[in-house]
Parts: structure tokens; sequence; C-alpha cells
């Protein structure tokens, strides 16, 4: 598995990312959210436009709530994302908003995780009616209630992708706990990361021994192929697991993230840059017969977006704390 359109791909990231980086070279933009965007843009094939990039960003700022974290160095990732969703960002921002609002009077708690949900609820739905809510609030605490100590709002987006499955809550959530605890038997470290990509199985249509049997294969090939299969890796490995061959793209994966760490940009992003290779290698395939055929998509799309939400709450945090720290 791979191609020139997943070469391509990784040239086209490097190419957005040196624009990203000219356009923000005195901002406080983290490099690793600057990946992010440049990773977004690249996997919708959007351009880059500058300045429609920062009327965005300043849009959102000046329409965010007065503590909103869309005030914060957020308000990038989150341009960037109404930008290459939605063919009217700002028009798109305020129905986001306006969910948001409805979210957190549901006892959503207020953040980027509940911003997320309302983006992945938005982008799935024409119109998000009062019972997806109440459903989406229904699974996290479902999950909450197996795993009280994992379960946080960065499930949130989870959540939201999957009340959108045809199935029955309880369903879903027995499902979940049938990944976890086959998957922490096996290979995997329990944990939040092992949570995420129990949720991520539950979206597949294929028998749930299989799905399991799958996941533990990618593991394999990671360290076969010398990568320790660290927890930030779990939504790569349940991405590929939903995939019939997703263990033959082991390989390509990093390969395309030693091409990036050439580049003195990304030589000390390691981690990142195999998740930016991944998503890239996946969204390369998205229209092959056999990734069709899953009907999942729009979901993989969801859950890059929400491993991204992850990454980039974590970087947000980070600024927070030295910005803090060095008062």
């Amino acid at each position: 598995m791979g191609g020139s359109g997943f070469y391509q791909k990784l040239s086209s990231y490097s190419e957005t990312f040196q624009q990203v980086r000219e356009a923000h070279r005195w901002s406080s933009l983290p490099k690793q959210s600057m990946m992010m965007i440049a990773a977004l843009y690249t996997i919708h094939q959007k351009p880059f436009q500058k300045d429609q990039f920062n009327d965005l960003t300043l849009y959102i700022k000046e329409h965010a709530g007065r503590f909103s974290p869309l005030k914060s160095v957020y308000r990038y990732s989150m341009a960037a994302i109404m930008d290459v969703q939605f063919d009217y960002p700002e028009e798109a921002f305020q129905q986001l908003v306006s969910l948001y609002n409805r979210l957190v009077a549901a006892r959503f708690k207020r953040g980027i995780f509940t911003y997320m949900a309302a983006e992945i609820m938005l982008s799935h739905a024409q119109e998000v009616l009062d019972e997806d809510i109440a459903r989406t609030m229904a699974i996290y605490r479902g999950m909450a209630k197996h795993h009280a100590f994992l379960t946080s709002e960065s499930d949130y987006p989870l959540a939201a992708l999957l009340a959108g499955r045809n199935e029955s809550v309880e369903l879903l959530l027995e499902k979940m706990e049938i990944f976890y605890s086959a998957l922490v038997k096996g290979s995997f470290t329990r944990g939040n990361d092992l949570q995420f990509l129990s949720h991520i199985l539950s979206l597949g249509n294929s028998d749930e021994q299989l799905l399991i049997e799958r996941a533990e294969s990618v593991y394999r090939t990671f360290k076969n192929e010398g990568q320790r299969p660290k927890g930030m890796f779990y939504p790569i490995i349940g991405m590929l697991a939903l995939l019939k061959d997703g263990e033959q793209a082991v390989k390509t994966i990093l390969q395309g993230a030693q091409e990036m760490g050439y580049s003195k940009h990304f030589r000390w992003s390691k981690d990142i840059n195999i998740m930016m290779s991944a998503q890239l290698y996946l969204s390369d395939h998205m229209d092959d017969a056999s990734f069709l055929k899953t009907g999942l998509v729009a979901s993989i799309e969801a859950i890059m977006q929400a491993q991204q939400a992850a990454v980039m709450a974590a970087v947000a945090v980070s600024v927070s704390t030295s910005s803090t720290s060095s008062y």
C-alpha cells in the first residue's frame, strides 16, 4: 500500500507548513499547531491563503465568549477547521457557537473539547436535535460509568461521533467494553489512549474479534518495524485496524515520517511526524474502493480531528503553563 499520491501529499504538507510558518513567524502559535494546520489544508486539498486565514482567526477571537479558549492560540486551529470544512466559515462559526452553548446547557463542560464535539455534530448533520445532544451525553456518561478515572472532556468528540451510529447506547457501550477488556489483556497498556482506541473500533462494521485481531496485528507491525507503539499512536492503530490490510500501511507511514525528519523544521518532532504521516496516508486512500466499502470515510476524518484536538489541547496547556511560569 502507498504510492505517488501519498508522497505528493508529503511534499504539499511541507510547502503548506512553510506558508503557515512564514505567515505566523512572530506570533505565539506553537510549531505543533502549525503542523496540524498544514495537515488540515493538505488533507482537504485546499490552498492556504494567509489573508483569508488571518481574517478568520480575528473573526473567531472577536466573536468568541470573554473566557472562551478560542481567545487563545487555539483559535488558529479552529479557524483552519472552519476554513477547510465549510464553504462559509464565518456563518458556520456562528452556528458552532450556538451549538456549543446548547451543549453547555446540557451539562457539557466549557472548553476546547466541547467545541470539537459541536464541530463534529455540525459537520455530520444538517440539523442537530436536542435528542442528538442527549444521546451524546448518555454515551459520555456511560463511558464514565465504566472508566471513571479515564473518562474526561477529551472523550466528548468521540462520544459525539459514536452518537451518530445507528445502534443503541447500550450496545455501543457494550462494544467499547469488549474492545477495551480484550486489548488490555493483549499487547496494549490500559489508560485513556486505549479507551480512545476502543471507541474508534466501536465505529467499525466488522466482527469484534476480527477488529481486535487487526489491532494486535498493526501493533506488532509497528514493533517489527522498530517503532515502539506509544499510547499516542493508539488512534492510528485503531484507524488502520478498521481497514482490511491496515498493517501493510505501517511501513509506508514510518517511511513518510522519516522523510519529514530530514527537514530541519520537523527534525525534532518524530512522534508528531508519525501522526501526520498516518493522517496524510489515510487521506490519500479515502477514495480507494476498499476504503469506501467501510462506509467510514467521514468517521475517519472526524477521528483525525479528535486526535488533533487532543494534541492541540496539550499544546495549548503547555503554552499557557510556560507563559504563567515566566512571570
